[in-house]
């Protein structure tokens, strides 16, 4: 049996330390500077995020052609190809995501 992959992908991350620092920063009330070097984020993202600003995929959703449900299928898709050992091709995930829409 083939050893199970793990995708974690990086913006996953960085959102989980953002808000992992917002929030120990609405509890302890902890400056910026320190959570900066702590969770290793932008102050400036710290700051935008603790006074409301929306992320970059929140802000330009308008402008996506596929939504979020159609980007999971087409996500869950590509993992399936992968674990059935095909490659992702662009061809492939242009024609699947054109189906979707």
């Amino acid at each position: 049996m083939a050893p199970t992959k793990t995708r974690e992908p990086k913006n996953t991350i960085q959102k989980d330390r953002i808000r992992r620092a917002l929030e120990e920063r609405r509890l302890e009330d902890t400056f910026f500077r320190k959570l900066v070097v702590k969770y290793g984020v932008s102050s400036s993202t710290l700051s935008n995020r603790e006074c409301g600003s929306l992320t970059w995929q929140e802000g330009h959703a308008d402008r996506q052609k596929l939504t979020l449900t159609m980007e999971k299928a087409l996500e869950d898709w590509c993992k399936k190809l992968d674990d059935w050992g095909f490659p992702s091709r662009m061809d492939l995930l242009r024609a699947m995501a054109a189906a979707l829409a």
